[in-house]
């Protein structure tokens, strides 16, 4: 879309104004600015979301399954998290699956709520104890030399190997044991077979997923607000590195896509009206909708303040949401990668949506299916 003329002006002027002053420092300036007018980053729409059109049905079933699960259980709230996966999961999850509350149980209706629920504490509470680290250094470095030790979206140094998902979600048979129930949860978001998948590369062996697949480089910054739900990566597709490689492996190009995230910072766990004032599902769904629409905008100022942005610092240009990163690889380690990336953008947009990523421990224990 071509830049309005009024606004044309006004980088007009202030490029004049730029130029007509003399002071030290101005030639790195200089370079700054050519580089920011030049760049031409890889980008994509960001993705938007189907709550324009689906959440009328949303909030629907919200209501049936709320007044179904008080059947069994007197005067049971869904809280913020069960509304982010109401708002998250895919449509027919919610009308033809296992949230269907024409056909579902009482009792089974809350257990894939709070299943759900402990996938995503899972993964926020260990990834707490992972961040910055890895066991494998073997596997660490291989992934640094592949990203050529640059964060893949500011290009910037000396950063740190990020996983994917935790490690320590099967650094020891308990953890791996404990991680196979929480992942077998992702079936309220994959087919079978990517469930399947991911039930492999995570819930195997010992140290199974503490491979060169389940990593990234990045700015350390970076790497923490990711951690914290400021922002997803977001698999968008690959392509073959070569025409010519005919080899049952080839390396191909994944590309990741940079998005902020809009991030509620009330607890989680707290109980919510389905329509009605600021706090409720409603208000959650069309916060989202109007960040979307908005273009999935960077954190102008985080909750302490400060200013939550980044930037490429090859090309002096912010990182907005669409953003496009590659990273060259084996198709079999793409494959695996790509299966994790949606598994974390999931997990992470409702946790963000929630207010879970600000107090991960603030949501409840999983309880035994013996209990309802």
């Amino acid at each position: 879309m071509p830049i309005p003329s009024e606004v044309r002006q006004r980088l007009i002027d202030s490029v004049d104004a730029f130029c007509a002053r003399d002071r030290p420092g101005d030639t790195l300036l200089v370079a700054a600015l050519e580089n920011a007018l030049a760049s031409q980053p890889l980008y994509a729409e960001p993705y938007i979301s189907d709550l324009q059109t689906t959440l009328p049905i949303r909030l629907a079933c919200a209501s049936n399954i709320e007044e179904k699960i008080r059947i069994a259980y007197s005067g049971y709230k869904l809280t913020a998290i069960h509304a982010a996966i109401i708002l998250s999961v895919p449509l027919d999850e919610l009308t033809k699956g296992s949230l269907n509350d024409t056909v579902q149980l009482p009792g089974i209706l809350k257990l894939c709520l709070d299943g759900m629920t402990s996938l995503v504490k899972h993964f926020l509470i260990s990834q707490k104890s992972s961040l910055a680290d890895a066991r494998q250094n073997n596997e660490k470095d291989a992934c640094a030399n592949r990203d050529n030790h640059a964060c893949i979206f500011m290009h910037t140094g000396k950063g740190e190997v990020a996983h994917i998902v935790p490690f320590t979600w099967n650094e020891n048979a308990d953890k791996f044991e404990t991680t196979r129930t929480a992942v077998s949860w992702s079936a309220l978001l994959f087919p079978e077979s990517v469930v399947t998948q991911l039930l492999d590369i995570c819930a195997t062996d010992v140290g199974c997923s503490d491979k060169r697949w389940n990593m990234v480089y990045l700015n350390r910054q970076l790497h923490f607000w990711w951690s914290r739900g400021y922002l997803g990566l977001k698999f968008h597709g690959w392509v073959k590195a070569s025409d010519n490689d005919t080899s049952e492996n080839p390396e191909v190009i994944v590309k990741v896509q940079f998005h902020w995230l809009d991030r509620r910072t009330r607890n989680a766990s707290d109980e919510i009206p389905i329509t009605g004032d600021a706090s409720s599902m409603r208000a959650m769904a069309e916060r989202q909708m109007a960040f979307e629409q908005d273009g999935s905008p960077s954190h102008q100022r985080g909750e302490e303040g400060g200013i939550i942005s980044a930037f490429r610092v090859d090309m002096c240009t912010p990182i907005v949401s669409g953003h496009i990163a590659e990273v060259k690889m084996p198709e079999q380690d793409a494959q695996k990668f790509k299966a994790l990336l949606e598994l974390r953008w999931s997990i992470i947009r409702i946790a963000a949506m929630s207010g879970a990523a600000e107090n991960p421990e603030l949501l409840p224990e999983p309880e035994s299916s013996s209990d309802w």
